[in-house]
């Protein structure tokens, strides 16, 4: 499957479509090279298809999704956007040091670019991997949220 075609089924996760249409792109998420799972990332595409991409994402195992994970942590920056709830609650159920690096990655860019609704967002995630007993983050990172304004 071609760059091209991907953004075709991308097209078709729009909030306007039907049910049956956004469904056709679900038949085909499996058709989708690995390389290519990058394209269903919310800032490459327009905001009208953001929450159809998250719904996509999320369907892909693990392993499919690895690469691109620190993007998908960028889609905590704003609470508002489309398909925001469906990425945090996915990323809520994710456990290990790989995801604790990501998180620590991102509450790092989060305190550089000043994004307070990033590192909310972050923090909520924090909070839920703390509370499961599964948070391993550097103390440089978890520093960084005593700094943070709340």
């Amino acid at each position: 499957m071609t760059n091209l075609e991907v953004q075709t089924i991308v097209a078709k996760l729009d909030w306007d479509y039907t049910e049956a249409e956004r469904e056709i792109s679900d038949s085909i998420l499996g058709s989708i090279s690995d390389n290519q799972i990058y394209l269903l990332l919310f800032k490459l595409n327009e905001k009208k298809y953001w929450r159809g991409c998250a719904q996509m994402i999320v369907k892909l195992n693990y392993e499919r999704l690895r690469n691109i994970l620190p993007g998908i942590f960028e889609w905590l920056q704003d609470p508002n956007w489309p398909g925001y709830i469906i990425i945090f609650n996915y990323l809520a159920s994710l456990q290990g040091n790989e995801i604790h690096a990501i998180l620590d990655a991102a509450i790092y860019r989060a305190a550089e670019t000043h994004d307070g609704d990033w590192m909310a967002s972050l923090k909520r995630l924090y909070d839920i991997y703390k509370n499961a007993g599964e948070v391993n983050l550097s103390k440089s990172s978890y520093s960084m949220f005593s700094i943070a304004q709340w």
